[in-house]
């Protein structure tokens, strides 16, 4: 019932919220995330899940999920890494803005609602905090102070950004504004090159001290869970 009173009331004028979710592997976590992502409270969503050619049940569980679900997508593509299932899921997003969700982690209740509160029309990228778990425990809260950084001002404002994440995930970024994919060109710090390429075609950036990201450690088939632990370290 939930569910269908959020898309009875799914206003037209709404802006739309794509959250890809590449998945290798993922069968014991690929329902936590989901399950975050459905709940939330923002009903002008689509979920489009990647699946990077998994050999456990990862398929099969998030059909069960778009059966139920109409605003999920799951496309199947040979295992060819976590930049090119993302760069599928950007060339397939409908939405005005993308949130890159990866099948490990999840977002906290509310997420999209209080992200599209704030001035968004003005503001080409926000930046929110996370949490880090690993074996259920939160290791650590990197933090944040909101602010709002005109990078058009001075070139000093880029210091205000020392202390961000340059992971593409605990980010919303507005669609037309997404210039350059994943390089795939790459075989480590593509996904950091994809931000900080985002980032120079932007103007003003908007930092939210809330956690809203939670990104879990514990998935030994992770995409990129090494590269992840060395960049979060």
């Amino acid at each position: 019932m939930k569910k269908l009173l959020k898309n009875f009331w799914c206003d037209n004028d709404m802006k739309k919220i794509s959250i890809i979710v590449p998945a290798y592997n993922a069968e014991k976590t690929i329902k936590r995330c989901l399950d975050s992502l459905i709940d939330q409270d923002y009903s002008n969503i689509e979920i489009l899940v990647i699946d990077d050619g998994s050999s456990d049940n990862t398929y099969d569980i998030v059909e069960e999920y778009r059966k139920k679900n109409s605003n999920i997508t799951l496309v199947h593509q040979n295992n060819q890494g976590v930049s090119v299932a993302r760069n599928k899921g950007l060339e397939i997003a409908t939405g005005d803005y993308v949130i890159f969700v990866d099948s490990d982690d999840s977002l906290n209740p509310g997420t999209c609602s209080l992200l599209m509160n704030v001035d968004i029309e003005n503001i080409d990228l926000i930046i929110f905090g996370l949490n880090i778990y690993r074996s259920g425990k939160l290791l650590r809260t990197p933090h944040l102070d909101n602010n709002i950084v005109n990078l058009d001002e001075s070139p000093e404002n880029y210091w205000k950004l020392r202390r961000i994440n340059l992971g593409p995930c605990n980010k919303l970024y507005k669609k037309h504004l997404i210039r350059k994919v994943f390089d795939l060109n790459l075989s480590l710090g593509e996904d950091t090159k994809f931000v900080l390429d985002y980032m120079s075609n932007v103007h003003k950036i908007r930092i939210l001290e809330n956690c809203l990201y939670n990104v879990f450690l514990d998935n030994e088939n992770s995409l990129n869970r090494q590269y992840r632990e060395n960049k979060l370290d």
